[in-house]
């Protein structure tokens, strides 16, 4: 049993998904890290795409493909999901192992490991808790995957929010006064303005001219 396996971030968490996979098939595997792939070898068994963020060809889909998506399905496909379940106030987010089909998250799901999101939490935050998310399913369903991925459970997607990649607007708009005020406490690295949401200080430091 031969797996390929996907993935476009460089983070600690994919190491170590690597080393599991190397265990677990004896180190029978392939593994792409360099941008959207091209050339599938013929021989793999089973495709595995760990946050690859690039699209499987249709072609490809004949062998059974899997994928970690970096969201709680089906409610939240798609790009930038963790930025909109913290604009729509969500209390509870995760991650998802599931069949691929020929669209963008929409085959049958095999699990979603759920987390809470602590008032405090930023998107760097519910990233890496969502990260952890997928390791623990990673380790949790790698085994049957290589001995039996026709075993796994399904369950079919029904309703849910798709999100398209665009544009994100990074700036927020101080009222005069507050602007005012940000320059006047801005007088060098130690010493800028800030604001508390939740128990955690956010610094308001510009950028260098």
């Amino acid at each position: 049993m031969k797996i390929l396996l996907l993935s476009s971030v460089n983070h600690p968490v994919v190491s170590s998904v690597r080393n599991m996979t190397s265990a677990v098939t004896r180190n029978n595997y392939y593994y792409n890290d360099t941008g959207p792939t091209k050339y599938f070898p013929p021989d793999y068994d089973i495709g595995i795409s760990f946050l690859y963020t690039s699209k499987i060809p249709e072609s490809e889909l004949t062998k059974p493909w899997i994928n970690f998506h970096p969201g709680p399905l089906p409610m939240y496909r798609g790009r930038n999901v963790i930025y909109h379940a913290i604009m729509n106030q969500e209390k509870e987010f995760g991650g998802t192992i599931h069949f691929m089909d020929k669209n963008f998250d929409t085959g049958d799901i095999i699990d979603v490991e759920r987390f809470p999101i602590e008032e405090s939490d930023t998107a760097g935050d519910i990233l890496e808790k969502t990260y952890k998310a997928l390791s623990d399913l990673y380790w949790k369903y790698i085994w049957d995957i290589v001995k039996d991925v026709n075993s796994l459970p399904r369950k079919k997607q029904t309703g849910g929010q798709y999100y398209h990649k665009s544009p994100i607007n990074e700036e927020i708009i101080l009222d005069e006064i507050d602007a005012i005020r940000v320059k006047a406490l801005t007088v060098h690295p130690k010493f800028h303005a800030y604001t508390v949401i939740g128990d955690r200080k956010y610094k308001l430091v510009p950028e260098d001219k």
